[in-house]
């Protein structure tokens, strides 16, 4: 599986509850930390470098079955089929929708090609704005999605926002505010070949990793590292050097990166543990925050209530509290770049 996927799944059990994340997730990509009665079980994603540094270890494990695998993944049979949102794109219906966009309403938004990835796919943003062929002075929101590629549900419910926000303009007031005094950048999709991993016509053998076996959410530059090298020590990653460059060139005041396996709202630091460092805005995040957590549980009292099987009424988490993650995006944006907003939704 190793050699056909460039990555496994893996549980790591027994483990110490002290166990430093931090360390650990500079070694291995961490998906998920369990609590058990007899320690912790983390739940990870490695390629094979990563392997031959648990094997050098002496490091047990137990192969899992990635979450891509485990059903086949619904395809859309044909563009038409895509706007029922029962299904998942083709990376060609993908193009097209996004495409069809600018067609459709060619003074609401504009497309933008930043960069491809490894294999020459495509990595796409939208900007909707009642101007959007125009630089306004506006605020500036960013929406991005599926930088690991097997975290589809944050892909599909960026392309609905996207219908959503041009077919109701106009009509309701809301939509019609933001669109007139915002500019709204929407990147569906960042790691289009972790997602069509098998291909550009099936999800169903979706990665984690981009095409070179690398976890992009690891490959921003270490904050705790004095030459700012990437978190996990690969190279600058091909899809990570165009998002910087696209970064780079906004000035976003708020942004949301949409993941996937868990429900909660994720805020700065992923780096520091809360007794080390605090963001200088944390009262502000945690705010954001619980705002969008107690939205999400006005509407469905089960959502957002549980953190990887345990009781999170909250919703929210502090993101190293969490686990830690050295080489993320939202540390690289909120310390680089420094803007005031830039946080994580993971959704189930």
């Amino acid at each position: 599986m190793l050699r056909q996927r460039g990555e496994i799944y893996i549980s790591l059990k027994n483990l110490p509850k002290s166990i430093d994340t931090r360390y650990l997730g500079r070694k291995i990509s961490i998906d998920k930390v369990l609590p058990s009665s007899s320690g912790n079980e983390i739940i990870a994603y490695v390629n094979s470098k990563q392997f031959e540094w648990l094997v050098k270890e002496k490091i047990e494990f137990e192969l899992l079955t990635p979450p891509s695998m485990l059903k086949a993944a619904t395809m859309c049979s044909d563009y038409y089929d895509v706007k029922e949102w029962d299904c998942y794109p083709t990376y060609s219906q993908y193009v097209a929708l996004m495409d069809s966009f600018v067609n459709d309403y060619p003074t609401l938004c504009k497309l933008q090609k930043f960069g491809q990835s490894i294999e020459g796919r495509k990595l796409l943003v939208l900007k909707i704005s009642d101007n959007a062929n125009l630089k306004e002075e506006e605020p500036e929101f960013f929406y991005t999605s599926t930088m690991h590629g097997d975290e589809t549900t944050g892909y599909v419910l960026m392309l609905r926002f996207i219908e959503y926000l041009l077919t109701n303009y106009g009509t309701d007031a809301r939509v019609t505010e933001l669109v007139n005094n915002t500019e709204i950048w929407i990147n569906p999709l960042s790691n289009p070949d972790g997602t069509y991993a098998s291909g550009d016509n099936d999800l169903s053998n979706a990665a984690r990793f981009n095409s070179n076996g690398v976890d992009l959410n690891r490959n921003y530059p270490d904050l705790e590292s004095s030459d700012g090298q990437p978190g996990q020590g690969e190279s600058f990653q091909q899809e990570n050097v165009a998002m910087m460059d696209f970064l780079g060139n906004h000035n976003f005041v708020l942004s949301a990166n949409f993941h996937g396996g868990a429900e909660v709202v994720n805020y700065p630091w992923d780096t520091w543990y809360t007794y080390e460092k605090l963001h200088a805005d944390d009262a502000w995040y945690q705010e954001i925050s619980h705002e969008y957590a107690d939205t999400a549980h006005a509407n469905s009292t089960n959502y957002m209530i549980t953190l990887d099987f345990e009781p999170n009424p909250s919703g929210i988490t502090h993101g190293a509290t969490w686990y830690a993650v050295t080489g993320g995006r939202q540390d690289y944006v909120n310390y680089y770049l420094a803007w005031q907003g830039s946080y994580v939704r993971d959704f189930g």
